[in-house]
């Protein structure tokens, strides 16, 4: 009997022991799992944080803020414009009691032409390879005045309707496009070149205020209040699309192969330049501008987005390149 008690107190150990053994070789290949998976999930981890952190190299790298470049000004800046950007500058500036247009140069910030304006002058357009336009507003009366590109001198002086709004140019000069107020509404007067005469006025949109002139479109690009763009047959002035600004807009500029659009935005202390692709009129992206910007233009060239900033007390040309490599 205590033979058979022993036997089979002897096997229950062995049994518990084996029961031990494999339990424990259970908990160590349970071990062995958890930690491959631990090692596995580290390298996973640093692979993808390195393919983020790749991401976001490119990422900064394409989104690079552009280049830009500063070029003096006076203070009391109003408008400028260019038609040689490699060269020269014209601005139209106020400061105190006097008004003129001065011939700045690139490449030294200098003034080389300076000549007296009127007080109502707000706007002025350089015509590749011709004159210098000035457009002036009262409160009721406007004109298109013709000056000298070399030296500022005035040479002619159409009169207009109503108050000058914006002015635009084919791009071989042949033709002067005045947006203006008249007794009947907004139009565009379509001036010759060669007489200095109204041969068309268009009646386009009331509230418009920038205007930039398509001319493989035969179109313009009206800017009307400040958050919707209109364009504009160039003939008969009729609406052939419209779409809206996100941000209410001041300014107008155009490429020269009329593919995209940039509208200046925002407020004089926070601007920015939403730039549009006019295939399929819908914004692209938003560009930083600077504060006090009153005007912008794309250079002939097509490389530069010339941003025109001006208060009382600044005046600068920024210059910001748009082929990114």
């Amino acid at each position: 009997m205590w033979c058979s008690y022993f036997g089979f107190a002897f096997v229950a150990h062995t049994e518990s022991l084996r029961l031990s053994s494999a339990y424990r070789l259970a908990i160590v290949r349970a071990g062995v799992v958890v930690l491959v998976l631990l090692l596995f999930g580290a390298m996973w981890d640093a692979h993808a944080g390195a393919a983020v952190r790749r991401q976001h190299a490119k990422a900064s790298k394409t989104q690079k803020l552009p280049t830009r470049t500063i070029i003096p000004g006076p203070a009391g800046l109003l408008a400028a414009s260019t038609s040689v950007p490699n060269l020269s500058f014209w601005v139209l500036a106020s400061h105190g009691a006097a008004t003129n247009i001065q011939l700045i140069l690139r490449a030294s910030g200098k003034v080389s032409n300076i000549a007296p304006e009127s007080t109502a002058a707000d706007t002025v357009v350089e015509v590749p390879g011709g004159p210098l336009l000035v457009g002036r507003a009262t409160k009721s009366t406007g004109s298109l005045e013709i000056h000298k590109a070399t030296t500022g001198a005035l040479m002619a002086n159409v009169v207009l309707p109503g108050p000058v709004r914006a002015i635009a140019t084919t791009a071989n000069g042949d033709t002067y496009y005045v947006l203006a107020q008249s007794h009947s509404g907004q139009v565009i007067d379509v001036i010759s070149a060669a007489s200095h005469k109204i041969s068309q006025a268009v009646t386009v949109p009331s509230g418009s205020r920038a205007m930039v002139f398509d001319a493989a479109q035969s179109s313009f690009f009206l800017l009307v209040g400040d958050e919707e763009i209109d364009e504009v047959d160039d003939s008969s002035g009729q609406i052939e699309s419209a779409f809206d600004v996100s941000t209410p807009a001041r300014g107008l500029a155009l490429s020269p192969d009329g593919a995209t659009l940039y509208a200046l935005s925002g407020t004089s202390a926070v601007s920015s330049v939403a730039v549009f692709n006019l295939t399929t009129q819908s914004q692209l992206k938003s560009l930083p501008a600077p504060a006090n910007s009153v005007g912008l233009q794309v250079t002939s060239d097509g490389k530069f987005l010339a941003e025109y900033v001006g208060s009382p007390t600044v005046g600068n040309i920024q210059l910001v390149s748009l082929k990114q490599k």
